[in-house]
């Protein structure tokens, strides 16, 4: 059996879509949401979908990028026996993890019949119900996994679009027939339940000659682990690093102030999943490329220009077109609140962006140490910038302009660790040029005035030319593979 592939136009546009549909949608509706549950449980609900994603994150070990890299190198090595065994070692260890956490949600929907009385019963039941949630995503995660190891982004893109969008179509309805915050989380639930149930049974039809076994040991799975773990200790402290200001602000700030910084931070969230999904291909491609011992600066170099330079054209984009965009779309009142929060979170981003090749890159190649130790340089400093920001200031704001300083600091460092390691250029253009754009650009938004901003987008495009696309090692057809 030959499995069908796609292009790398034709994932990144599947990947794009998949992860700019949703949220774009469920942004249109939050006003909607807000005015129909208000502002602090709307909160409250987006505080849940934080734990949530944090769990899935922590709990999954790394594996759903470990899978998605070994099923790419069996395919790139056309072993099917390999294969298929990756497919059953991969779905045994998730299944043992939600497993494990589906005893722990129903050992927490017990809570409130054993007299347990720190929280009150649907507090304990929506925390029970969220928890288990947490065990179906880990499964959907395999799926979303396999689909993308063997280039079905397509396939992968529309099982997870129907899937929350779906859950979007049943919590409209809950809302308006004014049922409480607990029904929606039943109904995102059963989605999720329904939705992976079909996108396995679309992976075993994709795959005729595959036969489930989940009693087998797999020598496979000791690969699968290691990677995963330092994968996984990435995403620790990713998850440290974008998740821990909420709570920061839902503890002394409250849940209503935590509705506009999340709102937000949400939409700078999936601004960078979808300038990561833009480039996501290139994962599996890097992973098939050092399985045949092929030469991968050009395709570094490459992809680099693309991300950063479709990132960059996305962020001053939406920055210039937010006030009367988000004032329609908000109204004044809400506007002025989240206004300060969606510049901060652009200039954020202008500066991360940076890392999202390097990273994809030395994850692809296994350069695993290495990988994991430059995501825990920058991401402690933007913790460390964070938290000093709120002592020091004690406003929202702050959280966000901690990091802005420390990214400033940690980011020409990452880049020199990435030329040294990687490319072996010029250091000081590496350093100085490839973070120019950025930084032009966010002075230009900062300073608030019309003609700064101008006279700093043409610099940092004239920067961005001279050395993103005047590299001799970019080649433009390799985008169109």
């Amino acid at each position: 059996m030959v499995i069908k592939k796609s292009s790398n136009v034709k994932n990144s546009g599947w990947n794009l879509v998949n992860t700019l549909l949703y949220p774009t949608i469920f942004l249109g509706l939050t006003p909607f949401f807000i005015d129909q549950l208000g502002e602090t449980l709307f909160g409250q609900w987006m505080l849940l979908n934080s734990y949530v994603l944090i769990s899935v994150q922590i709990i999954s070990f790394g594996l759903p990028v470990s899978i998605t890299a070994h099923v790419a190198e069996a395919v790139g090595a056309n072993d099917l026996k390999k294969l298929y065994s990756y497919i059953n070692a991969s779905a045994k260890l998730l299944g043992i993890l939600s497993g494990i956490v589906a005893m722990i949600a129903a050992a927490i929907f017990i809570l409130p019949h054993a007299q347990f009385t720190i929280f009150g019963a649907d507090t304990w039941i929506m925390f029970a119900l969220s928890t288990f949630s947490i065990a179906v995503k880990l499964q959907e995660n395999l799926g979303q996994s396999i689909l993308k190891g063997y280039e079905r982004y397509d396939r992968a893109s529309f099982y997870n679009m129907g899937n929350r969008i779906g859950a979007l179509i049943l919590q409209i309805g809950a809302v308006l027939y004014g049922y409480s915050l607990l029904s929606i989380i039943v109904v995102t639930l059963v989605a999720n339940l329904i939705m992976v149930v079909a996108q396995w049974k679309s992976i075993t039809n994709e795959l005729p000659d595959y036969k489930v076994n989940l009693i087998r040991s797999y020598p496979e799975q000791k690969e699968l682990t290691h990677f995963g773990f330092w994968n996984w200790i990435q995403i620790v402290i990713a998850a440290a690093a974008f998740q821990l200001d909420r709570f920061i602000i839902a503890g002394y700030l409250g849940t209503a102030t935590l509705t506009y910084y999340t709102l937000a931070a949400n939409i700078a969230n999936q601004l960078h999943l979808a300038f990561e999904s833009l480039v996501g291909s290139v994962l599996p491609k890097f992973a098939k490329l050092r399985a045949s011992d092929s030469d991968t600066k050009e395709h570094f170099i490459t992809a680099r220009a693309f991300s950063v330079g479709s990132s960059i054209i996305g962020l001053t984009g939406l920055y210039l077109v937010s006030e009367p965009l988000f004032t329609l779309w908000l109204g004044e009142a809400k506007y002025l609140k989240f206004k300060p929060f969606f510049e901060l979170f652009i200039i954020f981003e202008l500066l991360i962006i940076l890392t999202i090749i390097p990273k994809t890159y030395l994850n692809a190649v296994k350069s695993l140490t290495l990988a994991t130790g430059l995501e825990l340089f920058y991401k402690s400093a933007m913790i460390l910038g964070m938290v000093a920001g709120f002592v020091l200031l004690g406003t929202g704001t702050s959280l966000i302009q901690g990091q802005i300083i420390a990214l400033i600091i940690s980011i020409p460092i990452f880049l020199h660790i990435v030329n040294q390691e990687v490319l072996k250029n010029s250091v000081w253009r590496e350093v100085l040029l490839g973070v120019l754009p950025s930084i032009l650009i966010s002075f230009g938004i900062a300073y608030g005035a019309t003609q700064i901003m101008w006279a700093s987008l043409v610099m940092a495009t004239m920067t961005f030319w001279a050395f993103y696309l005047r590299d001799p090692s970019f080649k433009t057809k390799l985008l169109l593979e």
